[in-house]
């Protein structure tokens, strides 16, 4: 159940940077301020999670740095 709460946690936030961040040029940065706005997160553990989304979508292709 944890995993699977964590794993909704991801989508939801993968959905509001794409919402956000799609069809411009962004940063880690970028990613990571968004987060700390929307989410009860600190900016270290914003940070990380940019950093990870980001790499996901490199790994897809959908975008490169």
């Amino acid at each position: 159940l944890a995993s699977s709460a964590a794993s909704d946690v991801y989508k939801r936030q993968s959905y509001y940077l794409w919402e956000r961040l799609s069809g411009r040029d962004f940063s880690v940065e970028d990613a990571a301020r968004l987060l700390t706005e929307r989410y009860d997160v600190t900016p270290q553990r914003a940070r990380l999670d940019a950093e990870a989304w980001i790499r996901r979508l490199e790994t897809c292709g959908i975008v490169e740095r």
